[in-house]
């Protein structure tokens, strides 16, 4: 009988162990991704806490009104424990936010928007985040005069990404 009593107090604290160590595990400090690189330049262009791995784009333009809708599905793997992290994006209303499927929460500061998916992400942990959007793109002007970003033309649009085109 005392065999038995031994053997079921060490699974007791076995299990407890357990369960202390996954608590510590679940409650771990995870901090948010940097809203840029840094670049002296550009300071929020980019974001950190994370790599892309791939972007999917899928749009719906119309010239006569200068509306885009999009939805953008992008891999990614964190470089860091992640609470939240930060996206590019100039205007636009957001019509879905999703991280790995399920409803995230967002906020706006200038071009940043601000993901915070519902649990936390682990560095080394490869992610999906999708994002749909929808309104008039902004032609960007940089500080040299040049316009990037979505512009409009009599018979469509043309792109120019770099360097502060693409948030737009």
């Amino acid at each position: 009988m005392r065999k038995r009593t031994v053997v079921r107090v060490a699974v007791a604290v076995g299990a407890l162990l357990v369960a202390l160590v996954g608590a510590s595990t679940d409650r771990a400090a995870l901090g948010p991704g940097s809203p840029g690189w840094g670049d002296p330049f550009f300071p929020l262009a980019g974001n950190g806490g994370f790599d892309v791995l791939h972007y999917g784009l899928t749009l719906d333009y119309t010239p006569s009104t200068n509306r885009l809708a999009g939805t953008n599905v992008i891999t990614a793997r964190a470089t860091q424990d992640l609470s939240r992290f930060d996206l590019d994006l100039r205007g636009f209303t957001i019509t879905q936010l999703l991280v790995n499927g399920v409803a995230a929460t967002f906020s706006r500061d200038g071009q940043e928007l601000i993901v915070t998916p519902r649990t936390g992400i682990r560095s080394g942990t490869s992610f999906t985040v999708t994002v749909g959007y929808a309104g008039v793109p902004e032609v960007i002007t940089d500080p040299d005069g040049s316009i990037e970003g979505w512009v409009p033309t009599a018979d469509g649009a043309f792109v120019v990404g770099e360097p502060q085109g693409s948030p737009g």
